[in-house]
């Protein structure tokens, strides 16, 4: 528990510099405020998205050390306290029309986001396991190699690590400060601030009780419940979506001309997070051109209105543009495509050829289903998931730590039958372009996060809706809301025992780590057992986060560091190995059997092996994970 307390402090130290760093930085832009809450989410924001470019430019320096890291935040206090706010600088308050008054139901949704937060915090503090496959691959791995070499370097055999890594900065700070709970810790408090943000959101241009039914209806969904206690990025890319579109609501709709500047930077942030946020940013491109377009406003720094009037929407496209930029210059100079892996037909690409991108595009177009049919049926099927009787898979392996749930569909219908005000137009409207563009694309449901932040501010307008009439129409929402909701508290609780009982302190480590993730000992084993100088080629197995040797993935698909197309026996196989320095070989014959002889790779593994020209030195889960030793 007193790690957990240390890891709660940093993360807590962390994001109080950054909201220092964020408020001071917004202030010289002239950037003002109408809330604290309004503040304090949009400078923590601001300011967690600056200290990750700052890491960016330690690791490109190459003094991505513990000792840097602390005097980075150590400089980041010093520039906080020179930036601060002077007294009597506060925001103005809140301007409201029609005041809300506060009822009962408004504190049950307050405390019921709180409890759901609480639940999603105590699962968060347990360290990455089964539910953490991408962050052990690649989300917490990449920075652990980067720490290692203390810089940001090409890693050749995960092509992963050349997308853009806003996130993934904060989780090299998180692991240099103290380990992978507090790197964690960082998507949590992104959980948060959106949490936090969709209640200012529907307050300011909708209604109060919508932002706190929105908020609770995020919190809440499985897919994000789950998500918030990983390393992953997508609740990290939902915050930065919502706070880009508050701002142009802010800037477009609520006529506040500086709020310009938070568009740019949280639409940059957006596409330096994921390359999904292109398309995230582009939609946000369109709501502010169209309202600027139907509003007729004109900015005093556009000169004269008979001039280009989407000169303000140029403006953020730029912007963004170069806040974003980096990352895409970065992979550019390391592969030569800047959206590596990725459009390898127009770019090209280093370690990559066009076999393996129509392999990953099949890969990518196996989810879901593309026909008319599966159009009209997927809000359905998403909803159900993963229990609708439909053979259909949105994730890798069916789970309900990847389910969407039936909130959003159930009270969507009622909209249909009420009248919307603009800004619930625009984010059905957003949603619907989002929608189709993943449908069209990849139909993994965590994509889907972004989406469902903006989705359940309607949402919460058609709860709100239903409220304000009969009171049969009013008890059957608020008996909805409060029954589905119970249930999908209940089983996110129910899915996430084991990380709530480690996170909870109920086991320790080692024992939730040995228990839950398989490869956990045959990897402590190594860390034991092999020389510091060990390179290991694994198959199978590319989750390599808690392997303290250096390692390469050999699978064919990921690289192209062994040209399989040469290997017609063992020996060009080992020669391949010796090229590259590996001394072992990790085989995971859940994802690579050697028994079922798949491919002639397997063959050529298991032959050596009988013949004893790989010496096996361990195994564990009965033969599940295999370690050989070259000869």
């Amino acid at each position: 528990m007193i790690s957990h307390l240390i890891d709660l402090l940093f993360v807590v130290l962390v994001t109080f510099l950054a909201a220092g760093l964020g408020s001071g930085f917004l202030r010289l832009l002239h950037v003002r405020f109408l809330s604290r809450l309004e503040e304090v989410v949009v400078c923590a924001t601001c300011g967690l998205g600056l200290l990750s470019y700052l890491v960016l430019g330690l690791g490109l320096c190459g003094i991505l050390t513990r000792g840097a890291l602390v005097a980075l935040l150590l400089v980041t206090a010093l520039l906080s306290c020179v930036m601060a706010r002077p007294k009597g600088g506060g925001g103005r308050k809140e301007r409201s029309g029609n005041p809300e008054l506060w009822t009962r139901w408004d504190s049950l949704l307050i405390g019921w986001a709180a409890v759901i937060c609480c639940f999603a915090l105590c699962c968060a503090l347990a360290p990455p396991s089964t539910g953490d496959f991408d962050s052990l691959s690649y989300h917490l791995a990449s920075p652990k190699i980067y720490l290692s070499h203390h810089r940001i370097h090409y890693i050749p055999f995960d092509h992963h690590s050349n997308f853009p890594f806003t996130m993934e900065m904060l989780y090299t700070l998180g692991l240099a400060l103290h380990g992978p709970v507090t790197a964690k810790l960082f998507h949590f408090v992104a959980y948060l601030l959106t949490v936090a943000c969709l209640y200012l959101f529907g307050s300011r241009h909708i209604s109060r009780r919508t932002g706190l039914i929105a908020a609770v209806v995020f919190a809440i969904t499985p897919v994000v419940f789950s998500e918030a206690t990983t390393a992953y990025v997508d609740v990290g890319l939902a915050l930065f979506t919502v706070l880009g579109f508050y701002s142009v609501f802010e800037w477009r709709f609520g006529k506040r001309s500086e709020w310009w500047i938070p568009a740019s930077l949280f639409g940059g942030w957006m596409m330096g997070t994921k390359y999904l946020g292109v398309v995230l940013f582009f939609s946000l491109v369109g709501v502010a051109a169209v309202a600027t377009k139907l509003s007729g406003q004109r900015d005093s720094s556009c000169g004269k209105e008979g001039r280009f009037p989407l000169m303000p929407v140029l403006r953020v496209l730029v912007l963004a543009g170069l806040i974003a930029s980096p990352w895409y210059i970065k992979t550019c100079l390391s592969t030569g495509n800047p959206v590596y892996p990725f459009a390898y037909s127009v770019f090209h690409g280093r370690n990559w050829d066009s076999a393996m991108e129509k392999s990953y595009w099949k890969e990518q177009k196996s989810y879901g289903d593309r026909s008319l049919e599966g159009f009209l049926m997927t809000p359905w099927r998403v909803s159900l998931y993963p229990f609708n009787p439909a053979p259909i898979r949105y994730e890798v392996q069916p789970s309900v730590t990847s389910a969407v749930g039936p909130l959003y569909l159930v009270f969507l219908v009622p909209l249909l039958f009420v009248g919307k005000p603009p800004p619930v137009k625009a984010l059905l409207g957003t949603v619907a372009f989002l929608t189709i563009t993943w449908f069209l694309m990849m139909q993994y449901n965590r994509y889907l996060v972004p989406c469902l932040a903006l989705l359940s501010l309607p949402v919460g307008y058609a709860v709100d809706a239903l409220q304000q009439r009969s009171r049969p129409l009013q008890w059957a929402a608020n008996v909805a809301l409060i029954v589905l909701g119970a249930g999908l508290l209940g089983l996110n609780v129910c899915v996430n025992a084991g990380p709530l009982s480690a996170g909870l302190g109920l086991v320790s480590e080692e024992q939730y780590l040995t228990s839950t993730l398989d490869q956990y000992s045959m990897f402590q084993w190594i860390n034991t057992n092999l020389p510091p100088d060990a390179k290991i080629v694994t198959y199978g197995e590319p989750r390599g986060f808690y392997l303290d040797r250096e390692y390469l993935w050999g699978d064919p698909g990921h690289h192209k560091l062994i040209d399989y197309r040469r290997v017609h026996s063992y020996h060009d196989l080992k020669r391949e190995w010796q090229r590259l320095k590996s001394t072992h070989v990790l085989v995971n014959q859940r994802w690579f059997s050697l028994s079922e002889k798949k491919g002639a790779l397997q063959g050529l593994i298991e032959g050596a092996l009988e013949k004893g020209e790989l010496e096996l030195i361990h195994e564990t889960h009965r033969g599940q994970f295999l370690l050989m030793r070259i000869k």
